[in-house]
């Protein structure tokens, strides 16, 4: 089958659909593209341009870029968790994102390759590079774009590919028949010759993988989560991996929490300000 470099949502299901003999849902598939930590790519505004921001002595030159291509936004991990999870998000996107043949492609295994090497532990507002998406570090949208639930969005050829390959494995390991044996030693008895080793083999049984606690981060969600945060021991890393999310995106939220049910500072001229009459 022919898949085409980019597909909308829709027809990455068409195709996941074709390929793996099942119907997917768009929950599926989502779900699929936050645990895989895949791309997704939205449409960029007609007019977006493209500059090019380097350092020369110590000096940011930025310099306009009018022969790339500027019609596709790469979304970082915590901002596609942001658009799924948030009621009513808004992201302000800087990365523009490139399809094979475009000279700023970023093939996806050297992507895989990249991040393999350089998954390590950062501070809550630093980029993961063992997420890294492909974006570029020296090309930028002249202006940032906005990105809302509504925009458009689509996925390359390769992400379509790494749905289907980890379908398969998972198919691959339900069906298997055999894992290492437990060799049982029956009791002998005196009517009995001293009995030989029998083997059992145990079929391994399939755990669903955790899922992230919400669907949407609403008001009792983000109050769940800041008394979760007050706990002893409780760090973003511990929490990220028990939603199932980034840290980038749970550290976000953990600050909108505390913004919202967090205790205040008293305001010392509080008292001397006359109060709000009612209407």
């Amino acid at each position: 089958m022919l898949i085409n470099e980019i597909s909308t949502i829709g027809e990455a299901l068409w195709v996941l659909s074709a390929l793996t003999g099942r119907r997917w849902s768009e929950s599926e598939f989502i779900s699929e593209v936050l645990r895989l930590r895949l791309p997704v790519y939205a449409r960029a505004p007609n007019g977006a341009s493209i500059v090019s921001r380097i350092r020369v002595d110590g000096r940011l030159v930025e310099t306009p870029e009018p022969n790339l291509p500027a019609n596709l936004v790469t979304l970082l991990q915590y901002e596609i968790e942001e658009l799924v999870f948030s009621p009513g998000p808004q992201i302000i996107a800087y990365h523009p994102a490139w399809v094979y043949g475009d000279e700023p492609y970023e093939p996806w295994d050297k992507i895989k390759a990249f991040r393999a090497a350089n998954h390590r532990v950062l501070a809550y507002w630093e980029v993961e590079r063992g997420e890294w998406m492909g974006d570029s570090d020296r090309y930028f949208f002249a202006r940032p774009v906005q990105v809302t639930s509504h925009s458009t969005f689509v996925v390359p050829r390769f992400v379509i590919a790494e749905i289907i390959e980890a379908h398969r494995s998972r198919i691959a390991e339900a069906v298997a028949v055999s894992v290492e044996p437990e060799v049982c030693h029956p009791v002998p008895t005196a009517a009995k010759p001293p009995a030989v080793e029998s083997t059992v083999v145990v079929q391994r049984s399939m755990v669903a993988p955790k899922q992230a606690k919400g669907k949407t981060w609403d008001t009792h969600a983000l109050r769940r989560l800041y008394e979760e945060s007050l706990l002893p021991g409780a760090t973003h890393p511990k929490l990220a991996e028990e939603y199932s999310v980034s840290r980038q995106f749970i550290s976000k939220q953990i600050h909108k929490a505390k913004d919202q049910f967090g205790l205040r500072k008293a305001d010392p001229f509080s008292a001397l300000r006359p109060a709000a009459s009612k209407k």
